[in-house]
């Protein structure tokens, strides 16, 4: 079994090498945490645990999608807010929560710093470039001798800059060069590489969250395979059109999950079918549906 790809040579991975205590420690920062979901910071670690990989989680005691208006109803009863101080293990990893708080309009984790300190781990993960977490893993970096690696998950969906044609001198982005280009090419100053999970995820993180192209690698998200997989038997087969109809939709429908932000396709769906005769059988199915759903 090789190492752990940044971690020392000599710590080994995977389950016949035994002592937890030798294995390669991984500290994985995230803003937020919603148990029982399939997003990067819940699959990413339990797999890497399973390889046995030493995982810690680190995230704010804030909820999924806290920035959007409407976001408690959309997850009241199914993503229950995490309490500061909380250490608990899940599914082979640990779980630390850390309180919050607001500087310029951006939320930071207090503790950051001593959680790491305490942890002493070989590779920590953000799911960021910019912020004022990914900042601080930066900064840390030198003293902790960990190696840092960060990610890019901004699409230009919800990037307008990256759409748009604007000269350098433009206020919006002499604003975004301020408040991200320049504190995210000295975060990537301290970081190994920075994983783009899109095409233009990469191109945002290189022109305008200040990574130098030679550290962007494309890296797509995967999906969990024990909840997403073909559906290869007859009870499978069963089970998914049980649900289908539960959710009402028919066997033939393409579905297609929304979250609470809904989705910047939508509105492209209307204009370039506007009579519903093309994409009749693509059904949009939003979040807070599924969770008032009985099934």
């Amino acid at each position: 079994m090789s190492a752990f790809p940044g971690a020392p040579s000599d710590l080994l991975v995977g389950p016949e090498h035994g002592e937890r205590s030798n294995a390669v420690r991984v500290a994985l920062l995230s803003d937020v945490f919603a148990k029982n979901m399939g997003y990067l910071e819940n699959i990413l670690p339990k797999y890497f645990a399973r390889h046995g990989v030493d995982v810690h989680v680190i995230t704010m005691d804030l909820p999924p999608y806290y920035w959007v208006d409407g976001h408690q109803e959309t997850y009241a009863g199914f993503a229950d807010r995490l309490q500061a101080g909380t250490v608990e293990v899940l599914d082979g990893y640990t779980l630390h929560v850390l309180s919050h708080t607001q500087i310029a309009g951006y939320m930071r984790m207090v503790g950051l710093r001593e959680k790491l300190r305490s942890l002493r781990p070989h590779v920590v993960q953000t799911t960021t470039v910019i912020g004022w977490n990914a900042l601080e893993a930066a900064l840390c970096q030198p003293f902790l001798g960990y190696k840092l690696f960060t990610g890019s998950h901004t699409t230009a969906s919800v990037f307008p800059l990256a759409t748009r044609q604007l000269p350098w001198w433009n206020k919006s982005r002499v604003q975004c060069s301020l408040t991200r280009t320049f504190p995210g090419r000295l975060v990537s100053c301290f970081s190994e590489k920075c994983y783009a999970v899109t095409e233009d995820c990469a191109q945002i993180a290189s022109t305008f969250f200040g990574v130098p192209p030679q550290k962007v690698e494309l890296m797509y998200l995967g999906v969990d395979t024990e909840y997403n997989y073909s559906v290869v038997s007859e009870a499978a087969a069963k089970e998914r059109l049980s649900l289908r109809h539960a959710l009402g939709f028919n066997e033939e429908d393409i579905v297609w999950n929304l979250g609470p932000e809904g989705s910047p396709f939508e509105p492209c769906l209307s204009e370039m079918d506007p009579k519903g005769e093309c994409f009749r059988n693509i059904r949009l199915l939003p979040l807070s549906d599924l969770c008032r759903s009985p099934s």
